[in-house]
């Protein structure tokens, strides 16, 4: 028996934060900072989980300086040809909070 387990087809995994998923986060910085009605100063993506679905969801932590912020993001199939889009964002949390799904 294995000590290890398979991802559940549809769940969150949690990833190594990459390349792209920063810059997706950080090219929706206004849509962010409109959501919550907020500027931000820092904005830097710092953990993510994913989840598979017609496309990709992400679930992006953001520290923003004061606190931070997690922030839904849904990149569609390839073959669609949509760009990336901010789904939702919710603030105040701290750096130690695990991120849960939006």
């Amino acid at each position: 028996m294995s000590d290890t387990t398979s991802p559940i087809c549809g769940g969150h995994s949690t990833v190594e934060l990459t390349e792209e998923v920063i810059a997706l986060a950080v090219g929706l910085k206004t849509d962010v900072e409109n959501t919550l009605s907020s500027t931000f100063e820092t904005f830097e993506p710092v953990a993510m989980t994913t989840q598979v679905v017609a496309g990709t969801v992400y679930h992006v932590k953001i520290n923003t300086g004061s606190d931070h912020v997690h922030a839904r993001i849904f990149k569609p199939l390839p073959h669609t040809g949509a760009p990336a889009t901010l789904q939702k964002a919710v603030g105040g949390f701290s750096a130690d909070d695990a991120i849960v799904p939006l």
